[in-house]
């Protein structure tokens, strides 16, 4: 007899159960590299198999539709019906949106997730080794079968029906031949064996980590009897489905059109699928015009969709059932309404009840009065409906699709479309994809570990999705990424960075490309942004964030930027009350607010919050009255670096307790790191298990303890425009030794931009000397902007924003100047030593330094050199 095994098709000996349990064994060696195949790469085998089905011509479809006919005993047109339902069941587009509908993410089996609402992390794993029996009633049945095992990484061992030994092995040709590397058909065995070999389904039933079951009442008991303790049986029993024609819906469309819809549905597949009606319920004392036009419209349907050829026992069953109708209708019972042949069959009968039928578009037909009437013919049958097809009108389908699923159905489709399925619809009450999987809560640090199978499936897309990357991965280790390859790249200017994670999804564009030049534009699925959220959520929430606060979110909105949306998000996940003020609402406005609801944390650009604290500062009320009336007890910041003399300024200002990054994070980037309760000054967590992050020095090594270089990062999340090896332009340095408050996570400390240490004559000035020389000086403000010059030589101009009154600007410019020649020992010397002149100092009113018009940034260095 015939098998494919792993990858082969062979000719094997009958299976025994001895070679039951070599497949099992050899199963097992197979787990571990199913469990490890990306969702992406399994989603391109399977839509390069159904492409090989598209042509006609194709000869897998040519071998299908000459031998399928005979095999399943349906005629060549429904044959050809159903082979064109096969490329569009294994569209990418379809099999992501049914991962995503049964398993709630695209992810769920690659890394564990934070949930919303939870303080845990989840993750999905495959049950192992699982075991299919087919039905033979609807060949494309198998296929599916298989395929649900393949999307949720389980080694696939399918039982061949009796009924069909012979598309499952071309539906395999064609996975291999779209798989030659065998990462989907390695983990996939087709094999036979007749019911009487119960020694090899004990076998199966010990060894098989689950068992997945279509078919009647007698094969289910069967296969529940003995079954192993650690084996899950997934079983779709036998199903009884009916339609439902209302007064008013009949009325409506008409005889013709209703009789249309539901010849529609008894002739697809012959009645053979668990979703095809059986009896047909009309809501008509005498449907006499509806029956001649039901048997009228599937004599259309045979000439258009033949029926298939019948067996000796089902024409005899048909044959039967037609004589006991004859019978009634002599005695004023029944009706029947039916060709010479055994093409079709309208039964009427007078008396209700819901009835199996002998299929072959047999179709029994009563009345009903109304939707009690209706439920309580179907009421001793509850155990075994499935599909109710509803030609209803106006509020009736309401009523009568919460009467039917009261009842028990778990499908209320319109009658005329009782076959079709949406994408990731439950089937028989329940999401299949999810039965196949094993739900695993884990603790919150899960989810922030390292996450090396995320980080392989994100390479290994974007080398086989995206142009760029394919490009860069090319025989090298991938190069680092900086600013100009990730937006050349990128739309508008070029879709080469993409991969294929963005289609059919929502999308979202942003601008990014920080405080200098013109905006350039980051692109995220809403998935992907929603994750996003629910990871600032947890960085907020660790840095000191309670369930009841009051946020008042002060980033800027619109303009195609992202952190008020950002924030917008996390607060949802957070329980706690939203203020969306924008940081470009009037600042009375917002103090006013601030005042009005009692907000607890203010959230924004320190540029923002510290204008908002002068406004403060100045506000008619004394500094301790304001203070206590606007309660913020937290301040989070983004965006910008607060140092320690703005923190105090802030703290002064609002009379905060705490001062603390919301997250270190960019538009491009996303979230990289997160400051818990210990974390002190720029110190942060890394936000592994969302990004893979590294610190590299400059010949590109990574940096060892006490050294710093630049963060380079890799989000693992984004998978549409991937962003990996990305460089920050921020130094930073590990530390060393465990966080006080026991998050497993690297900690790493900024050490500020790449480009804000200055070379100036013959100086090494940090910028944030310069700031501490500002905050030294009283009457001037913390916004401040360094410009370094070459005209006649190198120069540096320092300008400031004062604060109203006090000092004059000349003062002011006295007191500046001497404070950064102490700050800033290099400074001095190169001053002293004729390399450099005196820095100028310019004071200027308060809010006269641009800010960038998109973000509301405040630039600190202008480099004119670089112009």
């Amino acid at each position: 007899m015939r098998a494919f095994l792993w990858g082969q098709t062979r000719q094997v000996r009958e299976l025994d159960a001895a070679a039951a349990e070599r497949l099992c064994d050899e199963a097992l060696k197979r787990r571990a590299a199913a469990a490890a195949r990306p969702l992406w790469k399994t989603l391109a085998i399977l839509e390069r198999a159904g492409r090989l089905w598209e042509s006609p011509s194709a000869p897998w479809r040519r071998r299908a539709q000459r031998v399928m006919p005979r095999v399943s005993g349906f005629s060549g047109p429904m044959v050809r019906r159903t082979l064109d339902i096969l490329p569009r069941l294994l569209e990418r587009a379809a099999l992501r949106r049914r991962v995503e509908a049964e398993l709630r993410r695209e992810d769920a089996l690659e890394r564990w997730r934070l949930e919303a609402g939870y303080t845990t992390a989840v993750r999905a794993y495959p049950l192992g080794s699982v075991l299919h029996v087919a039905a033979g009633n609807v060949f494309l049945g198998a296929v599916d079968s298989l395929v649900m095992s393949l999307l949720t990484n389980n080694v696939t061992v399918l039982r061949l029906s009796s009924a069909d030994a012979e598309f499952p092995f071309l539906f395999a040709g064609t996975l291999l031949k779209a798989d030659p590397d065998r990462e989907l058909a390695g983990t996939l065995a087709i094999v036979g064996f007749g019911k009487e070999r119960e020694d090899v389904a004990r076998v199966f039933k010990r060894r098989m980590q689950g068992i997945v079951l279509w078919g009647g009442e007698e094969a289910v008991s069967a296969w529940r009897k003995d079954l192993g303790a650690g084996t899950k049986l997934i079983a779709f029993g036998p199903k009884l489905s009916f339609g439902v024609v209302t007064r008013r819906g009949l009325d409506e469309l008409g005889a013709r059109e209703a009789a249309r819809r539901a010849a529609a549905d008894i002739a697809c597949w012959d009645q053979a699928a668990c979703a095809s009606p059986q009896t047909l319920f009309v809501q008509h004392p005498r449907p006499d015009e509806f029956l001649r036009a039901l048997a009228a419209e599937l004599g259309r349907e045979g000439k258009r969709l033949p029926p298939g050829k019948l067996s000796p026992d089902d024409a005899a069953a048909v044959l039967e059932e037609r004589h006991r109708i004859l019978a009634a209708e002599l005695e004023g019972e029944g009706r029947l309404l039916a060709p010479r042949d055994m093409g079709w069959t309208v039964a009427w009968r007078r008396k209700p009840g819901l009835r199996s039928s002998p299929l072959s578009r047999f179709i029994q037909v009563c009345p009903f009065k109304d939707r009690r009437h209706l439920v309580k013919l179907i009421a001793p049958s509850a155990a075994y409906l499935q599909s109710a097809g509803l030609l209803a009108c106006g509020t009736e389908r309401a009523e009568y699709a919460g009467a039917l699923a009261a009842a028990g159905l778990s499908r209320i489709p319109e009658l005329g479309r009782m076959l079709e399925s949406e994408d990731g619809a439950p089937h028989d009450g329940r999401y299949a994809l999810g039965e196949l999987v094993r739900w695993v809560c884990g603790p919150a640090e899960a989810a922030m570990a390292d996450a090396p199978q995320a980080l392989a499936s994100l390479m290994g897309q974007a080398a086989a999705e995206s142009t760029f990357y394919r490009k860069q991965l090319k025989g090298k280790p991938l190069p680092l990424l900086d600013k100009s390859h990730l937006y050349e790249n990128a739309p508008p200017r070029s879709d080469a960075i993409l991969t294929r994670a963005g289609e059919g999804k929502g999308q979202l564009i942003f601008a990014t490309g920080g405080s200098t030049g013109q905006p350039k534009f980051s692109l995220y699925t809403e998935e992907e942004f929603e994750e996003t959220c629910r990871w600032l959520a947890f960085s907020m929430r660790q840095a000191g964030i309670k369930s009841g606060d009051k946020v008042a979110n002060l980033f800027v909105a619109g303009n195609l930027w992202s952190s008020f949306l950002a924030i917008s998000g996390a607060a949802r996940a957070l329980d706690c009350a939203h203020l969306p003020l924008g940081g470009t609402a009037e600042p009375e406005y917002i103090l006013d607010s601030i005042r009005r609801f009692r907000a607890s944390v203010l959230i924004g650009l320190p540029t923002t919050l510290l204008e908002l604290a002068r406004r403060a500062e100045a506000a008619r009320r004394p500094l301790g009255h304001e203070r206590r009336r606007l309660g913020v007890e937290k301040i989070f910041y983004g965006g910008e670096h607060v140092s320690a003399e703005m923190e105090a300024a802030l703290k002064r200002a609002f009379g905060a307790r705490l001062v603390r990054s919301a997250g270190y994070a960019s538009v491009d980037a996303g979230l990289v790191g997160f400051q818990c309760g210990a974390c002190q000054g720029t110190a942060h967590h890394a936000a592994a298990g969302l990004q893979h992050v590294e610190i590299l020095r400059p010949n590109g090594r990574p940096a060892g303890r006490g050294e710093s270089g630049e963060i380079i990062t890799t989000n693992l999340l984004r998978r549409w425009m991937p962003v990996i090896r990305y460089r920050t332009g921020d130094l930073g340095r590990w530390l060393a030794g465990p966080c006080p408050c026991g998050h497993p996570a690297p900690r790493f400390v900024l050490l500020g931009r790449c480009d804000d240490r200055i070379n100036v004559g013959g100086a090494h000035l940090d910028v944030d000397d310069v700031g501490r020389a500002v905050a030294s000086v009283a009457g001037l403000s913390l916004a401040y902007q360094v410009v370094v010059s070459a005209e006649g030589g190198e120069r540096l101009t320092v300008k400031v924003e004062r604060k109203a009154g006090g000092a004059s600007p000349e003062a002011l410019a006295k007191k500046l100047s001497k404070a950064l020649l102490a700050e800033s020992e290099e400074l001095s010397d190169s001053v002293s030593r004729g390399w450099l002149p005196a820095p100028a100092v310019d004071i200027i009113p308060p809010g006269a330094l641009p800010r960038q018009p998109r973000t509301g940034k405040l630039r600190r260095v202008i480099d004119l050199r670089r112009a």
